[in-house]
């Protein structure tokens, strides 16, 4: 018995899903009321199987039979089926359901009415008819009708509902406004079930949920045979509590099991720290070298490469034919711009538009000179600080080259040094301190000069206008 019992127990731990309720349907079902004094539920069920044996031309042992009666309340509901006619309609007594009840049992009231009152609730393809007692809970009578499937349910339902109508209102009950449509049924592990049904005449489906946690009752509701019933309640009542009870030693072993490494590894753990930190000095060590070399890239990038960014806002307003023969950065935020133009018109045109970018504070052209068909001139601009936005390294075919053919092919270089052999292009910058220091050094004024090749004085014809 405890191996079975433990068997279980690991099922009921490994299957998430509980087992279904099953509902049979209601017209299946003869349905009869009993009158009973305060007697225990047990005593009922007793009166119950006599009720049935008077009443019933089979005996209870060839019926699916149960009850339903609340605590507190006289009346017992009996209803059952002949277990032939169920295994005809294709109707199972599946021993691995939760419950096996009928239908209606999911249209029980759960408040009790004010006054007598017909309630009508539909499951599937059958219509049942409760009717209640003035301030009960349990019903004083049930009928089923079936549906036809096939033929539209709502002409079915209001004759129905009229012809009951009809017999019930004369003799003093209220019809209950709507009728209950099934929706689903949950249960859980513990085994509360709980229905959810649907008010269909109701303005927008009010829903009802009528849950079950009383499993004396659902058992005393069940129509599987006695002594299944006896058996299988005992066997998850003893589930339960086997689980409830490894529960509790299985935290109060894990709680002992973890105190006790803990007090066995704490000595281990804390020798095994010294050494990894004695272990990581020299990563430490190479890590904080590799942050002072970035953060002296950092600074490169975002200091050094500041002309770029001014040579972008340059080309972002230049117009065609316009083009820099030299652009020299003094810091990060001043720099001079020599070029030509096709006319004075266009160069002055050129300066007016610097001064709408809102990343200059100014542009002063001077110097401005014809030569041989092209207008020279000098700007001098003062850039916002740049050193917020991390500058975009331009390509190299981003600087404005003359027409192709007008001037001699040159290489535009950008050397670090000035040398004697690239007189066209300085960069002077200072250089770092040679000893290590714990920050990134501070910003430092950097000179970069852009060097582009001076148009050519043979060509008497002005550049032409380039492709792109």
């Amino acid at each position: 018995m405890a191996l079975v019992n433990f068997r279980a127990l690991v099922r009921h731990a490994l299957y998430d899903t509980p087992p279904p309720v099953v509902l049979l349907p209601g017209e299946v079902f003869f349905v009869q009321s009993l009158a009973v004094p305060g007697v225990s539920l047990a005593e009922r069920v007793a009166l119950a199987r006599l009720a049935l044996e008077e009443a019933s031309p089979f005996p209870p042992e060839q019926l699916a039979w149960g009850i339903y009666s609340r605590v507190g309340e006289s009346t017992v509901l009996i209803f059952a089926a002949a277990r032939e006619r169920l295994r005809t309609l294709g109707c199972k007594l599946s021993e691995g359901a939760l419950y096996t009840l009928p239908a209606f049992f999911a249209a029980f009231a759960v408040t009790p009415f004010s006054e007598k009152t017909v309630r009508f609730f539909v499951e599937g393809a059958t219509l049942s008819v409760l009717l209640f007692e003035a301030g009960a809970l349990t019903p004083r009578f049930v009928q089923s009708f079936p549906l036809d499937a096939e033929a539209p349910l709502p002409p079915q339902l209001e004759a129905l509902q009229e012809q009951q109508t009809a017999r019930y209102q004369p003799q003093g009950y209220t019809i209950e406004r709507g009728c209950l449509v099934f929706k689903t049924v949950n249960a859980n592990r513990s085994g509360e079930v709980t229905f959810e049904l649907e008010a269909a005449s109701l303005p927008h489906g009010v829903p009802h949920v009528i849950p079950y946690n009383d499993s004396a009752l659902l058992w005393a509701a069940d129509v599987r045979e006695e002594g299944f019933k006896a058996a299988e309640g005992r066997k998850r009542l003893l589930d339960r509590r086997l689980a409830y009870v490894l529960g509790i030693f299985s935290v109060f072993m894990v709680l002992l099991f973890m105190g006790e490494l803990g007090r066995l590894t704490g000595l281990g753990l804390l020798h095994l720290r010294e050494s990894a930190l004695e272990a990581e000095r020299p990563a430490v060590e190479v890590a904080l070298e590799h942050q002072r070399l970035l953060d002296h890239i950092h600074h490169i990038y975002e200091y050094c490469l500041a002309p770029f960014t001014m040579l972008d806002v340059l080309n972002e307003v230049r117009p065609k034919g316009l083009y820099f023969t030299q652009f020299f950065a003094e810091d990060a935020t001043h720099a001079e711009v020599k070029g030509f133009g096709a006319s004075v018109d266009q160069v002055n045109e050129y300066a007016a538009i610097l001064l709408d970018v809102p990343s200059l504070v100014s542009a002063d052209l001077s110097d401005v000179q014809t030569r041989q068909g092209k207008v020279q001139f000098f700007l001098k601009l003062v850039f916002k600080p740049l050193a917020d936005n991390s500058p975009i390294e331009p390509a190299l075919g981003d600087v404005p080259l003359p027409p192709e053919g007008s001037l001699p092919p040159e290489t535009l270089a950008l050397p670090v040094e000035p040398t004697s052999d690239a007189p066209s292009v300085s960069a002077p910058a200072s250089t770092a301190p040679a000893q290590s220091a714990p920050e990134a050094p501070a910003p430092e004024a950097t000179n970069l000069a852009l060097s582009l090749p001076v148009p050519s004085e043979t060509p008497a014809a002005p550049p032409p206008v380039p492709s792109s």
